[in-house]
């Protein structure tokens, strides 16, 4: 698998950026059984630096289109998922912190995550309105009655989780909606799950930014001064390939090690081999995994936001 330049921000998704105190990496890889059937990686992910000041802010963004049918462009609804993130993160981001502190950083983030990639998703209809063809193959795979919804709803075809994660020198603010995973690691290795699982999500099924009701169904948390060394996220094709969540969660405290053993930058060139391996070995997803460290200035900074988005 390979990822895709499609535009001057865009590229393979496994070289780091950093933003001075925070810095970021991610990789994705295609799923083991998406290689087999021949279908495309459908997960998204970026970051988005500040600047070059030391400020450190970062935004990282992970999304999951997804896999049933109606998904007729669940890859290009990932894709705009991150973008709008990114471009919502940064404007808040950017706004002056008031005495509330982080909870500024969340409040309404649902609602303008949600806002931002409808229009991204209107845009991408208006140049590209659906074909015929995609409708015809989904009525034949799934039924006059899916045409019909996703006819009535376009965004639908478009349909995707997100995760996010804003995080300043004193604060780190996390919103997700869908399935997927977000840990926080301390500097000491302790590994929290600062968001409750949606117990509504059964089997397969899992809420999207394309559900009528989306901004309700997004989690938020908001951790305060410098409890967080490392964050963690990741689409569900990673925690279904381990076999318990305590193995899962073990993944924090073993990724902060190699953070701080061998470099943020050797572990963003490793991810994508370890992603493979793990799709292979696990759950046969598409597996993604960005990740979010406290550390000085790297030596590859950019100064635009990175977006790594696979191709089949």
């Amino acid at each position: 698998m390979t990822a895709r330049r499609s535009d001057a921000k865009k590229h393979a998704g496994e070289e780091e950026t950093s933003s001075g105190l925070w810095r970021a990496t991610g990789a994705t890889a295609q799923g083991a059984q998406h290689r087999r059937e021949d279908r495309p990686n459908e997960d998204a992910f970026g970051w988005w630096p500040t600047g070059w000041d030391d400020a450190g802010n970062v935004v990282v963004a992970v999304a999951d289109g997804h896999g049933h049918a109606r998904g007729l462009r669940a890859h290009a609804g990932a894709s705009l998922a991150v973008d709008a993130a990114l471009a919502v993160g940064r404007s808040r981001l950017e706004e002056p912190t008031p005495a509330s502190g982080a909870h500024h950083l969340v409040r309404h983030l649902p609602e303008e995550l949600t806002t931002a990639w409808r229009a991204l998703v209107r845009a991408d209809l208006s140049r590209n309105p659906l074909r015929e063809e995609e409708l015809a193959g989904l009525a034949a795979r799934a039924g006059a009655g899916d045409r019909r919804a996703v006819e009535s709803a376009p965004e639908v075809a478009y349909g995707t989780t997100l995760l996010v994660a804003l995080a300043t020198a004193r604060q780190l603010a996390i919103a997700q909606v869908g399935d997927g995973d977000i840990l926080v690691v301390s500097s000491e290795g302790r590994t929290c799950r600062p968001l409750m699982r949606d117990a509504a999500q059964v089997a397969n099924r899992t809420w999207s930014l394309a559900s009528s009701d989306a901004p309700a169904r997004f989690r938020t948390a908001c951790i305060g001064d410098r409890l967080a060394a490392l964050v963690v996220l990741a689409t569900d094709g990673y925690s279904n390939s381990f076999s318990d969540d305590v193995s899962f969660e073990q993944v924090g405290p073993d990724l902060l090690d190699l953070v701080d053993g061998r470099g943020l930058d050797a572990v963003g060139e490793s991810l994508p081999e370890w992603l493979a391996t793990t799709s292979e070995e696990g759950s046969g997803d598409d597996v993604t995994v960005a990740l979010a460290a406290r550390g000085p200035l790297g030596s590859r900074a950019v100064a635009g936001p990175v977006i790594g988005e696979a191709s089949s």
